[in-house]
């Protein structure tokens, strides 16, 4: 059931949790752990809050729902306790000047989607969407994302959109395609689209346009949704250099990843998670700063650089105050080398 797998997620996320605070208490330092269970009720979590058992927390980590993180985001806010969402990016969450969302939000991803890939020297944008109510809002996003990164560059690209019609084939509109792309040099394309059958479909007309480019290429932006299509060309993918976005990666090459695992093994018989590792990365970089410098660690968080095993943490304060991470990674298809992380 939906409630058995969720519990599983967050025994996973606490088990690394677990991991994390043994690193700590190896190097000597003395840490008090108080687990409390929400029953993801909000009356539980006030019935908590009444009691006054977190008063003297140096650091709360969760509840993982937005309404209960909003209850909790007001008391923390009261006794000044940095409070962690570990999960869930912006949504029905109070703003407070405590509180820091581990996940960006998928907007925010979009957006620094857009900010790292479109620099100075980029001539061309092309932006390929289908006519889709699911897809809408995301595309908007996206394209007015791209021509406000555009006003910053100089000179200006240009910037070109290409709807399909939902559902017709997309070779229909090759020809258009062709136009826009112009010489490949310098261009950049991005798909906002989370329709499978559209981006197969799309990809597969690219990649016959490639085919004809010889060494020329294009640099290809899609969602991070497509890691779930299960029947995406994986050749494709690697011919046209694709790349994706995520706020998570694993480099399992990497000794620090090799030993999390085989202490997780060891401990819990079991394989880690994504949630296991999300669990280790969040509570390593918080208590890190904690011990590091204190409840007011907000300003000194550049500075907190801890080794984490799949995410990269870079918080800066939104408009309401939060703060909320804005790291991601961009992955790149490769032929021989599969997906491989972009620097950063």
């Amino acid at each position: 059931s939906r409630g058995v797998a969720a519990n599983t997620r967050y025994l996973d996320f606490y088990q690394g949790v677990l991991l994390a605070l043994d690193y700590f208490r190896l190097k000597g330092y003395n840490i008090r752990l108080s687990v409390f269970d929400t029953q993801r009720t909000p009356s539980v979590v006030q019935k908590l809050l009444q009691s006054d058992t977190l008063r003297k927390a140096d650091l709360i980590v969760g509840p993982v729902y937005p309404k209960n993180i909003a209850l909790v985001a007001q008391y923390a806010a009261q006794y000044q306790i940095p409070l962690v969402s570990p999960l869930a990016g912006k949504g029905a969450v109070a703003a407070s000047p405590y509180l820091y969302l581990a996940n960006p939000s998928y907007y925010e991803q979009i957006r620094t989607l857009v900010v790292r890939s479109l620099r100075p020297g980029t001539q061309r944008i092309v932006v390929l969407r289908e006519e889709s109510l699911a897809d809408h809002e995301m595309s908007e996003k996206l394209v007015f994302y791209v021509r406000e990164q555009c006003k910053t560059l100089v000179p200006q690209p240009t910037v070109e959109v290409l709807t399909y019609p939902k559902g017709s084939a997309t070779a229909k509109l090759t020809p258009r395609l062709k136009t826009l792309l112009g010489d490949w040099r310098n261009t950049k394309v991005f798909i906002p689209s989370h329709s499978e059958p559209f981006v197969s479909d799309l990809l597969g007309q690219l990649n016959s346009l490639s085919v004809l480019r010889q060494k020329d290429t294009l640099e290809i932006y899609g969602m991070s949704r497509w890691f779930k299509m299960r029947n995406l060309d994986l050749a494709q993918l690697g011919s046209l250099r694709v790349i994706l976005f995520s706020p998570f990666y694993v480099d399992y090459s990497s000794v620090r990843v090799r030993d999390f695992l085989d202490t997780y093994r060891a401990v819990y018989r079991s394989e880690p998670t994504q949630y296991a590792f999300q669990g280790y990365d969040v509570v390593k970089y918080f208590v890190n700063a904690l011990v590091r410098y204190g409840r007011d660690f907000a300003g000194c968080l550049p500075h907190n650089t801890p080794e984490l095993l799949q995410n990269r943490f870079d918080f800066r304060t939104t408009s309401d105050g939060t703060h909320e991470s804005r790291a991601i990674f961009l992955l790149q298809f490769d032929l021989e080398r599969g997906l491989t992380p972009l620097a950063h």
